[in-house]
């Protein structure tokens, strides 16, 4: 799920069972055309050491800020 209103990649999610797949880099690669269309950054919030925290930071996510929680929001500037 996108809000491209405010340009968030707001839920991205993978069954355990397809994991590695690269389905998760497909769902975020469309997930950031659909973003980049209307904004120059896109941004998300996730839980700091996760998988999916390690996926965004290998496609190019970045400027980690913690947001509390064991949270952090991560950037990513249109190519």
């Amino acid at each position: 799920m996108v809000d491209l209103d405010s340009a968030c990649l707001f839920a991205l999610f993978v069954l355990p069972g397809y994991e590695g797949g690269g389905i998760g880099t497909r769902l975020t690669q469309i997930c950031e055309r659909a973003l980049f269309e209307r904004h120059s950054t896109a941004w998300l919030e996730t839980a700091d050491g996760s998988r999916a925290a390690q996926l965004y930071r290998y496609l190019g996510w970045g400027n980690d800020v913690d947001i509390g929680g064991g949270d952090i929001r991560l950037e990513k500037q249109r190519a």
